[in-house]
């Protein structure tokens, strides 16, 4: 097996909830994350638990940040304690569950976004309710969800005996769509819409297999095994390789959302490919003889990021071209797509967007370069010797904090590099590192 990072999962999540920002208007939910002890605690269960609580930190699609997240070992312990502090609702969710942020929010949502709208139900819980015939009916708690102020402290997984079920079943006969029994009031099963938006690995299947599948193809590149359906490893796999390579043409987060209390003009600014971030950082902290440095992982990013800082492409323009690169490379993802919950930040962006021509053709002019660097592997021995006593803005936007970010690297890698990258910045006169960071 390979050895974790952290001694114990309490290590690990002493980091990550340590101060961890809550929302006002959600601090009425509680999300937690209950420990698997099925699995040891080893790489893959570290890897399983870091990416569910990416998953459940904030927001509809786990990109934002917000939500009470809670670790706890017992189910009982965490829902008494959780509702004593207060919360309403609670999605709990045992590590070895990994719940997709892909829906279009509209006619597919995303589990959370199933959550929200549980919590403002009078429904008392959702849960994946297991019924054999004959036999006491009880819940699988790989994932269910639950109104704390109608729970009265009863264990949640014994249903009893005397109950009464839907005639319909999810899958087999054993799933009904609803329960009723003397214990609690009724509890809905997971929709199949709802069920298709999330998998329970059972990581305790072969767990040291698809450990050593996984491990093998993140930090080698290596795929020796064919991926057997519905396992741990081809379920983790296929969401890695989900929308990975993404351009992003127009952006999801307010350009100033980072920069607010910047001041003055800087003589370095390194900034990514992604929509205008470049442009409106030169505009707005360059001056006219400010090194730009726009940066990528992907060589084809920078080639596109080229020639639309050539060819001036904005507006349908950029739409076209966008569709056109998403036909001519089948492993990319370029085809622009909005969710309701970008469309916040793109109102916020709207006057940058409208001035979008001015603003390339003021960066066409400028001291820019592309390079080539993957801000999350990059030794960065090429940065001390541009930024050397020059006042410098770095902006990484959500590199540190994107999905297949926190699945690619373990945490403590992602963390190491944040730090890495700071203290490198430090060889310049003043410098402004904005951006997400790691924990949030």
């Amino acid at each position: 097996m390979v050895q974790s990072n952290y001694q114990t999962a309490n290590d690990l999540f002493d980091i990550l909830l340590y101060k961890k920002y809550t929302k006002d208007s959600q601090k009425h939910l509680a999300f937690i994350i209950l420990d698997n002890n099925k699995i040891p605690w080893t790489w893959f269960k570290e890897k399983m638990a870091t990416y569910l609580f990416w998953n459940l930190q904030g927001g509809v699609t786990g990109a934002g940040s917000g939500h009470c997240v809670y670790f706890y070992k017992d189910i009982n312990t965490a829902l008494k304690e959780t509702k004593a502090k207060g919360h309403t609702h609670a999605m709990v969710c045992t590590i070895g569950v990994l719940i997709s942020g892909f829906g279009n929010q509209t006619t597919v949502k995303t589990p959370v976004q199933n959550f929200y709208e549980f919590s403002e139900s009078d429904e008392f819980m959702r849960a994946h309710i297991i019924a054999h015939p004959g036999q006491p009916a009880t819940l699988h708690t790989q994932h269910f969800e639950i109104n704390l102020n109608k729970w009265d402290g009863k264990d949640i997984t014994k249903l009893g005996n005397n109950y009464t079920i839907s005639e319909d079943n999810i899958h087999d006969d054993y799933t009904p769509l609803w329960i009723d029994s003397d214990n609690f009031p009724r509890i809905n099963n997971f929709t199949k819409e709802q069920r298709a938006e999330k998998w329970y690995m059972y990581p305790h299947r072969d767990y040291e297999k698809h450990e050593r599948i996984v491990h093998d193809y993140i930090k080698k590149g290596i795929l020796n095994d064919t991926l057997e359906s519905n396992t741990a490893s081809k379920i983790m796999i296929d969401h890695l390789n989900k929308k990975t390579k993404r351009y992003y043409c127009e952006n999801n987060e307010p350009l100033d959302n980072y920069t607010k209390n910047l001041k003055g003009k800087y003589d370095v600014i390194i900034a990514p490919t992604a929509g205008l971030i470049p442009e409106y950082l030169y505009k707005n902290y360059g001056h006219k003889n400010t090194r730009v440095i726009i940066f990528d992982y992907d060589q084809l990013f920078l080639e596109v990021k080229q020639n639309i800082i050539t060819l001036g492409f904005t507006g349908e323009d950029l739409l076209m071209y966008m569709d056109h690169l998403d036909l001519a490379h089948k492993e990319y993802y370029f085809k622009h797509s909005r969710t309701p919950n970008m469309m916040t930040a793109i109102g916020h962006n709207s006057e940058t967007a409208n001035n979008a021509l001015d603003l390339i053709d003021h960066l066409a002019e400028a001291k820019y370069e592309m390079r080539l660097v993957d801000m999350l592997r990059d030794d960065l021995k090429w940065l001390p010797e541009i930024i050397n006593d020059k006042r410098t803005l770095c902006y990484t936007s959500n590199i540190f904090t994107y999905y297949a970010t926190w699945l690619t690297f373990d945490f403590k890698e992602i963390v190491d590099q944040y730090d890495h990258l700071n203290n490198t910045l430090k060889s310049a006169s003043d410098y402004a590192l904005c951006g997400r960071v790691p924990i949030t």
